[in-house]
């Protein structure tokens, strides 16, 4: 290459040069702008326990905050890998907002002296404030290739960041409450209550939303007993009356619709007060308002009046309550859309307000009453009688009549009116069996609609008798049904109900189940086996309600951090609720297999059916055992890193003294009973060894004492006790042996136990 080639080369390279540098230095300033790292490649496998040391170290000397999210990755492909950091990264710091609540917590306690000086009562309260309200700035975000497939995301954030924070929505709030007071004092003086009262209410929600870090509140709290006492003041003079005739109140017909207007005038130191918004709401009896218990009125005018209208009436009590109160749901829905302000709101400040609301306010209790009676209506036409012989529409409307007039609080008609429920009734004869009649009889509105209806069948044999008796057993359950609907559940097959704490349980069958309910609010439960709990209440105020109930599944995650280097184990998993609950996992070679036909997921995801506490025992070869006991509720997955730690020397020593202790605790288990077995019966010959030993140790004594007193005897008598001593000698010297060797092995194998316990330390590592 000649000179002038050299110098276009360089030419062309050092704008090239140029280029890289700038878009490192833009990676860089990226980098320190957002606080993450710009990584072109994940770290290593190679680097991974150095780069997690590095990264609590790290944690531990800013005094932060780290947690992870491990996903399943494609490195060979750039896209898969720039998505599944993207879900990490939300993961990671979803997980991080959970590891914080503890630091935005402060607690103080408060002690009562009485006047004696002795302490008589200590409250101890705590301050809380639900964390995602705390902007999370200058994050860091890790990436690490675990392995092949497995990137871990981690996420870190400075104490001094979350702080500050912190500081920026308590100023915010600040600026924006003493906005709010300026309004106050402006409409104080110009009369203005209802926008004095707005202003109030705004003051309290951002006061109530200042944000609590490391044991103090961080900013100027605005939240002081200025504003309960002003409250209370305000509301104190403020007065709800009921105005219009009060003949509209007397008389209300049950099951008729209230046609004219109920209002209400609102007045503060006598004078009216316009924009206020009221609510309505009946607190004894039923009504079928929208929602049936809510029915929220206009502001008031500039006279101070505000309107509402019922609807039926459903209930037959005599006396019934309406509750007139002051309704800050319009103000609640208009912090909402303040953009800047909406997400750092408390969640919990309304419902605090409404409990001070009461103590300063008194609502206006409008009672009404209801004439139970009603109208029944009986035409010839309404009745279809087939296969009853001897028995016509007009002898069947005599019977009906006759039952009816016997009742309390039922008028017979002959037109039919806006309150008037004409009767029907249809006979058909069982055509399956031949010898049955099915009665039916229904209670129609006005405008047709069926609102209540009974069904029974009766015998063709004695027609006469049964008759009579089921037209009185009709009209007595058309009566009560009046009061109740239908209602059907409609949903998946197993998941069972229960309605008002257990008063009544079912199943849903066929995908339905229908249940009769009276008028009114009703508890229900729905629960199944391996899905979410739901309550909730469903107030009943028309004949039929249809109820699609779906309940979402469990899926209790427990995610495992597999040891590294990965190596094969054993899991057990135990329900501590159920003891019959066991499941065990084997991972060998890099899979993972159930004892039960559980799902795996992503290989290192356990999947379980249910909630509860659980116990985890990870057991593996030369390691000890990894428990660990934890309640899973299934609201977000656990996350366990699985750490094998080794045995100790001295643990070793300590063990050895059990030949093959060792061995079984390191789940050598073939190994371990063989020493075990081997010293146990070292241990028992060496037992019943020195026992025989001892026993003839005692008769060589007797022999040899018996042998002493006949050396004066005749010859042959002296060689017999001295030969029945050398023999009790031999045995007791030979049992003695035995005993020592029987030792020597128990020794050779708490020798083998800790030389082979310790091989297999070593090898591990």
């Amino acid at each position: 290459m000649n000179y002038w080639q050299r110098k276009q080369n360089k030419q062309v390279l050092f704008p090239m040069m140029q280029v890289n540098r700038i878009i490192s230095i833009v990676c860089l300033i990226t980098t320190c702008l957002n606080g993450q790292v710009c990584d072109l490649e994940p770290c290593s496998e190679a680097d991974f326990s150095m780069k997690l040391s590095q990264l609590r170290a790290q944690v531990k000397a800013r005094q932060g905050y780290l947690a992870s999210w491990r996903l399943t990755c494609d490195f060979n492909n750039p896209q898969d890998y720039q998505q599944k950091k993207k879900e990490g990264e939300v993961k990671a710091e979803a997980s991080l907002v959970e590891n914080i609540i503890i630091f935005v917590e402060t607690s103080y306690q408060e002690t009562i002296k009485d006047s004696g000086g002795s302490v008589s009562e200590s409250i101890i309260s705590s301050i809380k404030t639900n964390t995602p309200r705390i902007p999370l700035t200058r994050r860091t975000f890790y990436y690490i290739k675990k392995d092949d497939n497995t990137l871990l995301v981690y996420a870190y954030v400075n104490k001094k960041n979350i702080e500050e924070g912190a500081d920026r929505i308590n100023l915010a709030f600040e600026k924006e409450n003493k906005r709010e007071q300026n309004k106050f004092r402006h409409n104080v003086a110009s009369g203005n209550f209802s926008g004095a009262l707005n202003s109030l209410t705004k003051i309290y929600a951002y006061s109530y939303s200042m944000v609590p870090v490391i044991g103090k509140f961080s900013g100027r709290s605005m939240m002081s007993e200025d504003i309960t006492t002003e409250l209370r003041t305000r509301l104190s003079n403020l007065e709800l009356k009921y105005i219009g005739p009060k003949d509209n109140l007397m008389g209300l017909q049950y099951l008729s619709t209230v046609d004219h207007d109920f209002q209400v005038a609102a007045t503060y130191n006598g004078k009216p007060v316009s924009g206020l918004a009221l609510r309505a709401r009946m607190i004894d009896g039923l009504s079928d308002w929208e929602d049936n218990t809510y029915k929220t009125m206009k502001l008031t005018n500039n006279k101070g009046h505000s309107s509402f209208r019922l609807g039926r009436i459903l209930s037959k009590q005599t006396v019934q309550r309406i509750v007139v109160e002051l309704d800050f749901e319009t103000v609640k829905r208009e912090l909402e859309k303040v953009s800047n302000l909406r997400a750092f709101l408390n969640r919990d400040w309304y419902d605090d307000f409404e409990e001070l609301k009461k103590t300063g306010f008194k609502p206006l209790e409008i009672p009404i009453q209801i004439d139970y009676q009603f109208e029944v209506y009986i035409s010839t036409g309404n009745i279809r009688i087939q296969a009853i012989p001897g028995m016509d529409n007009l002898s069947v409307k005599k019977d009906f009549e006759q039952a009816f007039i016997t009742k309390k609080g039922v008028k017979l008609v002959s037109r039919i009116g806006e309150n008037t429920l004409a009767l029907k009734v249809d006979a058909d004869k069982d055509f399956k069996t031949g010898k049955q009649i099915n009665l039916t009889t229904s209670f129609l509105n006005r405008r047709q609609e069926l609102r209540a209806q009974n069904e029974s069948r009766i015998t063709v044999r004695s027609l006469r008798l049964d008759w009579d008796s089921e037209v009185k057993n009709h009209v007595v359950a058309l009566l009560d049904n009046l009061d109740k609907g239908d209602v059907r559940i409609v949903g998946d097959d197993g998941i069972r109900i229960s309605v008002d704490r257990g008063k009544t349980d079912l199943t849903i069958t066929g995908r339905r189940a229908d249940i009769r309910l009276s008028y009114g609010p009703h508890s229900f439960s729905f629960r199944k086996l391996g899905f979410w709990k739901r309550d909730t209440t469903i107030t009943v105020y028309q004949p039929l309600h249809e109820f699609p109930v779906e309940l979402q599944k469990k899926d209790i995650q427990v995610v495992l951090g597999l040891p590294y280097p990965e190596r094969d184990f054993n899991l057990q998993i135990r329900s501590v609720d159920k003891k019959r609950s066991k499941y065990t996992l084997n991972f060998e070679g890099n899979q993972l297999s159930y004892s039960r036909p559980e799902r795996i997921y992503r290989n290192n995801i356990i999947h379980l059916p249910e909630d509860g506490n659980y116990a985890f025992t990870f057991k593996t070869r030369g390691k000890k055992n990894d428990t660990i006991k934890r309640p899973l509720d299934g609201k977000r997955p656990f996350y366990h890193e699985i750490n094998f730690e080794p045995f100790s020397f001295s643990e070793i020593a300590r063990n050895s003294l059990v030949p093959g202790l060792n061995q079984l605790k390191m789940h050598y288990t073939p190994s371990g009973v063989f020493l075990f077995a081997s010293a146990f019966v070292a241990v028992g010959f060496t037992i019943y060894s020195h026992h025989q030993s001892m026993e003839y140790l005692d008769q060589y004594r007797q022999a040899k004492f018996s042998y002493e007193e006949v050396q004066d005897m005749e010859q042959d008598v002296f060689d017999l006790h001295r030969k029945d001593a050398e023999t009790k000698y031999d045995s007791y010297n030979r049992y003695r042996n035995w005993s020592l060797v029987s030792g020597g092995g128990y020794s050779v194998s708490a020798t083998v136990s800790f030389l082979h316990a310790i091989w297999i330390i070593n090898r591990e590592r």
